[in-house]
């Protein structure tokens, strides 16, 4: 019984507000869709990061006097460094072939391959794969005997890093401002459903109903508005995802399903807490 009037109120409660219930959806699902907007491209910057980590290889090239047999036991040496994943000496052939035919000069004026340094292939762990601590690796390397220069193009990754880092700071900012106007947005429709309830309200209290059952309809009420307008908003990403393909590219497969879901709930979880505090602020004022 008890529970079948905190239900019908609960949406007794929308219908007699229903154009602030509509618009509160609305601007909850535009919130939400912003939201969710951020942090798939916060995800893709992710992936991207991971991409440009992946490729964190590090050349290190050997100085001219260095013999076969060196460049074993130096490769061996930075092997065991803890940073780094494997490493593989390049002879000078192996290095002429990853230019191709046209790096090749031709055999009857040089008699031979294009000369080039003796070098290593350092793989690094993925835990190293940063900015900072391959540049502190580098100069490791720089300094070991037999070690001409270290390269590696870390200017891609300082350049996402950076981005990744920058653009994060900006959407938690705005993502936080988004989530409590959707809470201020519950709020105050919530608020508005009390004042037209305030005789309902006193009766119910001089009828010995305790607090929380005077509160469910409009805990219910903002869970109702919550869910729909997370529920908008899961629409509209899933629509720019089926629209924009590249949006979801930092998302795995098997995570887009749950994580629609799961901004729908969201929706209902905010609005259970700003119907809470508008509510139980409301019915003390009524007291």
């Amino acid at each position: 019984m008890r529970t079948r009037f905190l239900i019908s109120e609960g949406l007794a409660s929308i219908r007699r507000v229903l154009g602030a219930s509509i618009i509160g959806a609305a601007l909850t699902g535009i919130s939400l869709a912003i939201v969710g907007g951020f942090l798939l491209i916060l995800l893709g910057y992710r992936s991207e990061l991971d991409e440009a980590r992946a490729s964190a290889v590090v050349e290190v090239f050997l100085t001219d006097n260095v013999d076969n047999r060196t460049a074993d036991a130096i490769a061996l040496k930075i092997a065991e460094l803890p940073e780094v994943l494997s490493a593989r000496v390049r002879t000078p052939e192996e290095g002429a072939e990853l230019f191709g035919e046209a790096m090749r000069p031709d055999t009857s004026v040089t008699g031979g391959v294009l000369p080039l340094p003796t070098t290593i292939r350092v793989d690094l762990r993925e835990e190293a794969r940063t900015s900072a601590q391959v540049e502190a690796i580098r100069e490791q390397l720089t300094g070991m005997e037999g070690v001409d220069e270290a390269a590696f193009a870390d200017d891609l990754l300082k350049t996402v890093e950076e981005r990744l880092i920058l653009f994060s700071q900006i959407a938690l900012l705005v993502g936080i401002l988004l989530l409590l106007g959707v809470i201020g947005i519950v709020a105050v429709t919530a608020q508005l459903t009390v004042v037209t309830r305030r005789t309902m309200i006193r009766t119910m209290r001089l009828l010995g109903a305790e607090r929380r059952w005077i509160l469910a309809p409009f805990i219910l009420q903002g869970f109702l508005i919550g869910l729909a307008g997370g529920t908008l908003a899961a629409i509209a990403l899933f629509a720019m995802g089926t629209s924009v393909p590249e949006l979801w590219s930092g998302v795995e497969q098997r995570h887009v399903i749950p994580g629609l879901f799961g901004t729908a709930l969201l929706g209902g979880v905010l609005g259970i807490i700003g119907s809470s505090i508008a509510g139980g602020y409301s019915v003390r004022i009524q007291n």
